[in-house]
């Protein structure tokens, strides 16, 4: 009937918005609870929009590493997370406003579904020195631990030979896989790292047993022989026997 008034309600689903209703390409009215009077015949439209959403990326700290993606995003979109540690630096994970794990990806698409932040974790690389003695019984080796590459390091290791050893030299290995990564050093103390570390290193601090002559004689030689004269090591038991000529 004419000017018969009509109402009509637009109801976005999540993630979209209400733009309008439109007679073709003509706005009527942006209110979604829309009352107008019927004059002629029309077929209107309701339009709808994906929400569009802020999304911000920060990093945990800027010394250790930066951050990309921060930004506005339609609903569902997927917005792509890239990190980039500083040298001698790692990207961990990114975590959600309430410290959460999203992922360990990088780059990572983080799917926008409502405003947020996202915050990229960086660490510092550590790396770690350890030292044996080979034998054990053979002295102690003091220094080594855990070191960050960040930092420039003057790593030092020190071997002490207990009674009846003396020190030989340091067996040094690297996990790294590079040419030298077995190498020998008879330094001691050994300077292991002056400047950055950058990679873990095994060091075995090699001890000889000291050996010790024995010697014995008969006197008068022509009075008899002895026997067990020789290299001994330390505290080890040395058995003489003498044995006397005939007469």
């Amino acid at each position: 009937v004419h000017n018969t008034p009509v109402r009509l309600q637009a109801t976005p689903d999540y993630g979209s918005r209400f733009a309008g209703f439109y007679d073709g390409s003509t706005l009527l009215n942006n209110q979604a609870d829309y009352t107008f009077p019927v004059v002629r015949d029309l077929h209107l439209t309701a339009r709808f929009e994906l929400q569009q959403y802020s999304l911000t990326v920060t990093s945990n700290n800027a010394a250790l590493g930066r951050v990309e993606g921060s930004g506005t995003y339609k609903f569902q979109s997927d917005a792509t997370l890239r990190a980039t540690p500083n040298p001698y630096c790692r990207f961990v994970a990114w975590l959600n406003a309430e410290g959460d794990t999203l992922s360990r990806d990088n780059p990572f698409a983080y799917r926008v579904e409502a405003a947020g932040r996202v915050t990229g974790l960086f660490a510092e690389t550590f790396y770690r020195v350890t030292a044996a003695a080979q034998p054990a019984a053979g002295g102690n080796v003091t220094g080594g631990g855990s070191f960050s590459a960040q930092t420039p390091q003057k790593i030092e290791l020190t071997a002490e030979a207990k009674a009846g050893y003396t020190f030989s030299h340091w067996r040094i290995e690297r996990s790294d896989g590079e040419p030298d990564a077995a190498n020998l050093s008879a330094d001691n103390p050994l300077t292991l790292v002056s400047g950055r570390i950058a990679t873990d290193y095994h060091c075995t601090a090699v001890f000889e047993p000291i050996r010790f002559q024995i010697s014995a004689t008969a006197e008068p030689e022509e009075g008899g022989n002895v026997t067990g004269d020789g290299l001994y090591e330390y505290q080890t038991q040395v058995r003489l026997t003498a044995i006397p000529a005939a007469g």
